[in-house]
């Protein structure tokens, strides 16, 4: 069940009631300072704001208003900047918190709609601004249904007044580009944003958003891709894939006589997630005589979350990378080739900037785990899922004793683990690297008592 809900969230709180977040004020109000007051962009935005306004985000003065201070006076009506307040030659606005990676707070005026995901998935596609399930939009850059939607860079970017995610509901992705959300106001997230590799158990390659593909029949990409592992005469043993490369790198395959694994890849995405992008794909284990294609992991997407007041997470926020696929089976009994394990793909990247960001619950990033060799007409077990915690993701077993297991993935402070060798039989691919974690607030202002994997990043909130 969802609600689209336009400016109503509780209408018999007047101006000035006391408060504790901002769920708790009926549009346009804001909780500053434990009251409800209006929020200043609201108040100044004009009637016939462009539906495409442009990208700089710039915001308009009051022409009425002056700074007293930190302070707003607007005759006489007193707000409270929450990042200083700023005079114009003539007027004065409040500061207002700049997104990073460009992305834009120019339709924070014009948007109207709370998007409450509650009882179902809701499905955002980061490369048309379609929004399917339990909360729908039609493709299209532009204000639809009270949602903005347009592309900055390599970011699909969503505006709404507020998000709200409630236990038991999850937020899905599809397209390519990472995802980006714009509140006006608060983002809640109880339930779940799930932006992993995998495509959600339908295909160990698929990316999440922004990230890299593991390798199948065209080799993994993203900013570190991991390689391929070596094979030999189609009946004899391959070496492992090697896992892709995020915050941390990812690890080598297996080596298996002397056949060379897929090596070791670096770490790629930057610290502060700028530019916003997710973890790269695990590599091929070497195929032996294998008909069919076991495909390294998927990384893990990247989404950015700016709110102008407050990012509550209660709930789950996972961009983890997929495991790799076990080495598949050879194609007849007896005649040897099956096919090494391939690597996991790396965690990807969550960034969230707001006034306030309250964690009790869990962001996660972390490596997926390497797959296990295949032995005869028996596949290799595949590797594990990044997971929503901060415990490594396994790698595969081996199909027997002689066949190497996939490394471990990424987790915390744990670096991914390489495909275990072998002396005469497939080896494993290698875990994936670990994703990014950053958090911009006010100073002083990140209350981070949750599980965070790998650890985050954290700085102050850039103010236009």
């Amino acid at each position: 069940m969802v609600a689209l809900v336009a400016g109503c969230f509780n209408p018999t709180l007047p101006e000035g009631a006391p408060c504790q977040t901002s769920l708790e004020c009926p549009s346009p109000l804001v909780c500053d300072q434990e009251r409800c007051v209006r929020d200043p962009v609201a108040i100044d935005a004009p009637e016939d704001d462009a539906i495409d306004a442009p990208v700089d985000g710039s915001i308009d003065a009051n022409l009425t208003c002056a700074c007293m201070g930190a302070t707003l006076d607007c005759a006489g009506v007193m707000t409270t900047c929450a990042l200083g307040c700023m005079s114009t030659s003539p007027g004065a606005r409040c500061l207002q918190l700049e997104p990073s990676n460009n992305v834009s707070i120019g339709q924070t005026t014009s948007v109207t709609t709370d998007i409450l995901v509650t009882g179902g998935i809701a499905t955002f596609n980061t490369s048309t601004g379609e929004i399917s399930g339990v909360v729908t939009r039609m493709p299209g850059t532009g204000l639809i249904a009270g949602i903005h939607f347009v592309s900055v860079a390599s970011i699909g970017v969503f505006t709404m007044h507020r998000l709200i995610v409630a236990t038991g509901a999850s937020v899905q992705f599809t397209g390519t580009r990472a995802a980006g959300f714009v509140s006006s106001t608060t983002v809640v997230v109880d339930g779940t944003i799930d932006g992993s590799g995998g495509c959600y158990g339908a295909d160990a390659g698929c990316a999440g958003p922004g990230g890299g593909s593991g390798a199948g029949a065209a080799p993994a990409t993203g900013c570190a891709p991991g390689g391929p592992g070596a094979t030999g005469v189609t009946t004899t043993p391959d070496a492992g894939g090697a896992g892709g490369g995020g915050g941390t790198g990812g690890a080598a395959g297996g080596a298996v006589m002397a056949l060379v694994p897929g090596a070791a890849t670096a770490a790629c995405i930057p610290a502060i997630l700028e530019p916003l992008m997710g973890g790269s794909g695990g590599g091929l284990g070497g195929p032996g005589a294998a008909t069919i294609v076991g495909r390294g992991g998927g990384g893990g997407g990247a989404l950015q979350i700016s709110a102008l007041d407050s990012i509550t997470v209660g709930g789950t926020i996972v961009m983890s990378g997929a495991g790799g696929k076990g080495g598949p089976p050879a194609p007849v009994t007896g005649g040897g080739g099956a096919a090494a394990g391939a690597g996991g793909g790396a965690g990807g990247g969550i960034l969230l900037e707001a006034l306030t960001v309250n964690v009790t619950g869990t962001l996660a990033a972390n490596g997926g785990g390497g797959g296990g060799g295949g032995a005869g007409v028996n596949a290799g077990g595949d590797g594990a899922a990044g997971a929503a915690s901060a415990i490594p993701a396994v790698g595969g077993l081996g199909q027997n004793t002689a066949n190497g297991a996939g490394g471990a993935g990424a987790a915390a402070a744990i670096a991914a683990t390489p495909g275990v060798d072998s002396t005469s039989a497939n080896a494993g691919g290698g875990g994936g690297g670990g994703g990014r974690i950053y958090i911009r607030t006010r100073p002083g202002s990140a209350a981070l008592t949750g599980t965070i994997s790998p650890a985050a990043g954290t700085g102050t909130v850039r103010a236009n």
